[in-house]
């Protein structure tokens, strides 16, 4: 099993640290491995991060560590409205462009309207924007797949559905053994 008890961030998609934090109790017999190495953040994030997940109290307590070198101290910044905050990043990136000419600089967002202002006071500002998004939930692969179970199951006339489900995942079905499954199902 692996999982992270940390990543309760993602509750509102259900998830549930439960079962990683019963491990122990269900497999007494089990050896847990904390991987605590992260190889992506300098030690101020990881000390940062690690203070404000402390406070956590359904977590198995670890020490975050790091190869990598020092970094800056991360900063917390509060604006009271979403435009505040807008011109507030924009006059950073501003500023750090000024600084550091050819700079690129990244915005990640959990969600996606968030980057909106953003984007429009750094247009308005005359800086370079480029917004990548993820597919809206409908449009993933994995949504559709779901759903076109669910066609078929409430529908034996949707072939299309049918078509998805016997393929997703790959079973060995291919362009003629599909051909004489619809040429069966519409003979019924």
């Amino acid at each position: 099993a692996a999982g992270d008890d940390d990543q309760t961030v993602y509750g509102f998609r259900y998830a549930d640290t439960t079962p990683l934090l019963e491990f122990e109790r269900h497999f007494p017999d089990g050896v847990v491995i904390d991987a605590a190495v992260n190889y992506r953040c300098s030690p101020e994030i990881l000390q940062a991060a690690g203070r404000l997940i402390g406070h956590n109290q359904s977590r198995r307590p670890k020490a975050l560590r790091t190869p990598n070198p020092s970094g800056p101290e991360p900063e917390l910044l509060a604006w009271t409205s979403d435009r505040d905050e807008a011109e507030g990043l924009a006059d950073r990136f501003r500023a750090l462009l000024a600084a550091e000419p050819g700079t690129t600089i990244a915005v990640l967002s959990r969600i996606h309207a968030l980057l909106r202002p953003v984007a429009q006071i750094c247009r308005a500002y005359g800086l370079p924007v480029h917004v990548v998004q993820e597919p809206a939930l409908h449009e993933r692969k994995e949504v559709k797949d779901v759903l076109a179970f669910c066609r078929a199951a409430l529908n034996p006339e949707d072939w299309i559905a049918h078509q998805r489900a016997l393929v997703v995942p790959p079973r060995g079905v291919g362009p003629r053994r599909l051909a004489a499954l619809e040429a069966a199902a519409r003979s019924v």
